[in-house]
């Protein structure tokens, strides 16, 4: 039997949402594509009244997304989305990388047929979200490619620690996932680790993701050399 773990946002998104999920998720979503930038106040009142909710909901969701290092809570002043900080992204490259490298490694040990299938259909749907240049199914296929890696071994507490890294590296991925070469990239090199993990060598499979994962942490920093000269 195939094992697919849900991010906290997509576990959302399969139950019946409540107000302050409904709220969550959409602020996320604007987090996560800049239609809500770094600095931007977010006016609880203003919120209510655009969410049809109570200032409670609000707060709730403000609150989650603080959690996960989008948003900054100030007593006096208000909520304000967070600014992209280098120091933040490169430690949750470390810790991610660190993660997901014995993620896959042991994985790699357990993983079934159906697994594997899974794993399959998702680069298949990668490819085609490539073709037709549909980044934001890309991202997301992304995204859930790597927590099925991770949801192989069952260790809950890994899917969070690395849910919320992701959290964290989202605004900068999703900015900068449609220039130069990098989704052509990505995709190669989610089909390099899938090739290593079907190959049952949890050491090729670990190998595969340092170098994904280092290609990352290099895009990362050339988005903000980028962003740093103007």
């Amino acid at each position: 039997m195939s094992r697919i773990t849900k991010s906290s946002a997509e576990s959302v998104e399969d139950r019946e949402p409540t107000k302050t999920d409904r709220v969550y998720l959409e602020l996320r979503r604007r987090i996560r594509d800049l239609e809500l930038p770094p600095g931007a106040q977010l006016n609880k009142n203003e919120l209510a009244e655009e969410f049809d909710v109570s200032r409670a909901p609000i707060s709730e969701a403000l609150a989650r997304l603080a959690n996960e290092g989008l948003v900054e809570i100030y007593r006096q002043s208000g909520s304000f989305v967070a600014p992209i900080r280098n120091q933040d992204l490169r430690e949750s490259m470390i810790i991610r990388t660190a993660l997901e490298i014995e993620a896959v490694r042991r994985a790699t040990t357990i993983l079934t047929d159906d697994d594997l299938e899974v794993l399959r259909e998702n680069l298949r749907g990668q490819e085609e979200a490539l073709e037709t240049h549909d980044l934001a199914r890309l991202d997301a296929l992304d995204a859930a490619f790597h927590a099925q890696i991770a949801s192989i071994i069952e260790c809950p507490r890994l899917a969070s620690e690395l849910e919320s890294c992701r959290a964290r590296l989202d605004r900068q991925r999703f900015s900068s996932l449609g220039s130069n070469e990098r989704p052509d990239d990505t995709l190669r090199e989610h089909q390099r680790i899938f090739d290593a993990i079907a190959s049952r060598d949890p050491e090729y499979a670990a190998s595969a993701m340092r170098a994904h994962l280092g290609y990352v942490y290099t895009a990362i920093e050339r988005w903000f050399e980028e962003e740093a000269a103007g």
